[in-house]
C-alpha cells in the first residue's frame, strides 16, 4: 500500500512538472512572437525625414490626378491651441502610408516631437512660449517611395500684447479731424476694425460722446513692426436735430480694442486730445 502510494504521488509529480514546463515554454513563444512582430512592425515602417522636407509643388497625390483635397494648421497660434491635419477623398485602392510629423526649431535644426499615421491627425500644442514648429505630411507608396509632401509652419508667440495708439496732434480745433495710428511693437499680429468711441471730460468723469457714426465691419491684421492709422472726424450726433456738429472745446479720448493673433488678450487702447478755439 505504501509503495503504492509512493509511486501516485512520483506520478503526479512528474505530470506537474511537465504541465508547469509546458505553460512556461507556451508563455515564452507567446511573448517572443509579440515582440518579433512588434520589431518587424518598427522595421516596415516607412522612413521619416529628420527635418521637415519643402512643400511639394508638384502634388502628384493631393492634387493629380484626382481631387483629394486637404487642410493643414499654420500661422500664428496659441499654447494649448489644437493642430492637426486632415485629407478628404482618399482613394479606397490606396494601399501606401501616411505621416503626419510635428518637429520642433531648436538651435540645433529640428526635432520631431509627434508622429501620427493617420489621414486625420490632430497635435495639442504645449504650453511653450516663442517656438516655432514645423507640419509635414508624407504620403508613401506601399513600399515606401515617397509620392507627395505637405509643409506648413506654425508658431506661438510671447502671450504679451505690445501696442501704442497714438494721434497726429495733441490739440485740434474745432470741425477738424485727426489721424489716429496704432502700431503693433509686440511678437505677435494684432487684429482691428474701425469701430472707436469718444469720450468728454465732465464733472470729474467721462462721459461717452454719440457719434451718430455707422462703423463697417472690415478687420485689419497689423503685423510686428508695422502700423495702421485711420482717420477720425471729431464729431459728435445730436439727436433732437439729427445732425453732426463738431466738438466743442475741452479734454477728450478716443478708446480702441484690439485682439491678438495666436495671443488669448484682447487690449482696450486709449489716447487723450483736447479741442481748443
Amino acid at each position: 500500500m505504501t509503495l503504492y502510494l509512493t509511486i501516485v504521488v512520483m506520478m503526479k509529480t512528474v505530470i506537474y512538472t511537465v504541465f508547469l514546463s509546458f505553460m512556461v515554454a507556451f508563455a515564452y513563444l507567446t511573448i517572443s512572437s509579440e515582440d518579433t512582430q512588434e520589431y518587424d512592425q518598427k522595421m516596415s515602417s516607412c522612413e521619416i525625414p529628420s527635418e521637415p522636407l519643402r512643400p511639394s509643388y508638384n502634388h502628384s497625390f493631393f492634387c493629380c490626378p484626382g481631387n483629394v483635397g486637404y487642410w493643414i494648421s499654420a500661422g500664428y497660434k496659441s499654447p494649448g491651441e489644437i493642430i492637426g491635419f486632415s485629407a478628404r477623398n482618399v482613394p479606397l485602392d490606396h494601399n501606401g502610408t501616411v505621416a503626419f510629423i510635428v518637429y520642433k526649431k531648436t538651435k540645433d535644426g529640428w526635432k520631431i516631437i509627434h508622429t501620427d499615421y493617420d489621414w486625420h491627425a490632430e497635435f495639442i500644442l504645449p504650453s511653450e512660449q516663442n517656438v516655432t514648429y514645423a507640419l509635414s505630411v508624407y504620403v508613401f507608396d506601399k513600399d515606401c517611395n515617397l509620392i507627395d509632401s505637405l509643409y506648413s509652419t506654425v508658431f506661438v508667440p510671447i502671450q504679451k500684447l505690445n501696442v501704442e495708439l497714438y494721434l497726429d496732434k495733441r490739440i485740434y480745433k474745432p470741425g477738424e479731424t485727426a489721424k489716429l495710428t496704432i502700431k503693433n511693437t509686440g511678437k505677435a499680429p494684432i487684429l482691428v476694425g474701425n469701430p472707436y468711441e469718444i469720450y468728454r471730460f465732465e464733472n470729474g468723469s467721462w462721459e461717452r460722446v454719440k457719434l451718430g457714426v455707422f462703423f463697417t465691419l472690415e478687420g485689419y491684421e497689423i503685423m510686428p513692426g508695422q502700423s495702421w492709422t485711420q482717420k477720425v472726424g471729431l464729431m459728435y450726433f445730436n439727436e433732437s436735430t439729427w445732425n453732426s456738429y463738431p466738438l466743442p472745446p475741452g479734454r477728450y479720448k478716443i478708446i480702441k480694442e484690439v485682439l491678438g493673433i495666436g495671443v488669448e488678450e484682447k487690449l482696450t487702447l486709449e489716447v487723450e486730445f483736447e479741442i481748443r478755439e
